[in-house]
């Protein structure tokens, strides 16, 4: 009668440090995982968003990010002198850039700058907030000194407005010129009048 009474006592104690372990097992591999992504999520978040002239990459708050003409071969040429106007994307220690809606993972990489900070860059080219812009959907660096240009969700500059710009100074130019033109055309008939025109 005492005999199997101590069996199952024995298989109730296994049973219990079974559990016990597993238990522990399963909290080790969570503790890892919450702490990866910790790291992961110190990084800011891309995404593409629509603007006025297009869609656009932006970043912490939904501001505009902005490519610039001088950067060559994924090197910054925005320093001293230039990132207090154009702030560049840089990274946390340890942090990476999270590609958000819309945005191609496999174009995001990152630089190191002159100042040994890590800058993000997008389809090879580093990216920069403008000061000026205040809210989400800002552009107002676009087009600045033809060199600054919102970037765009194909990992290219956007120079739609640009284009906008030059093609309505071109037209006022025109329209300035014939102006001038026909001030002139109407002078001389005046003289050939008699200053009367008629």
């Amino acid at each position: 009668m005492h005999r199997p009474i101590r069996r199952s006592s024995s298989l109730l104690t296994i049973g219990i440090a079974a559990v016990l372990l597993a238990a522990c097992s399963r909290g080790a591999g969570g503790g890892a995982t919450a702490s990866g992504s910790s790291a992961a999520a110190g990084g800011p978040t891309l995404a593409v968003a629509k603007a006025d002239i297009g869609n656009v990459i932006t970043g912490a708050g939904g501001k505009t990010l902005y490519m610039f003409m001088k950067d060559t071969d994924a090197k910054s040429a925005c320093n001293a002198g230039c990132v207090e106007t154009w702030p560049p994307l840089t990274l946390p220690a340890g942090s990476e850039a999270v590609a958000g809606t819309g945005v191609t993972a496999e174009w995001l990489h990152t630089i190191t700058r002159d100042d040994g900070a890590q800058q993000v860059t997008f389809g090879g080219h580093p990216l920069y907030y403008y000061s000026a812009d205040q809210a989400a959907g800002d552009v107002k660096g676009e087009g600045i000194g033809g060199q600054w240009f919102a970037a765009g969700a194909e990992g290219q500059p956007l120079k739609a407005s640009a284009s906008a710009s030059a093609s309505a100074s071109a037209s006022a130019s025109a329209s300035v010129s014939a102006s001038a033109s026909a001030s002139a055309s109407a002078s001389a008939s005046a003289s050939a009048t008699g200053g009367y025109g008629y």
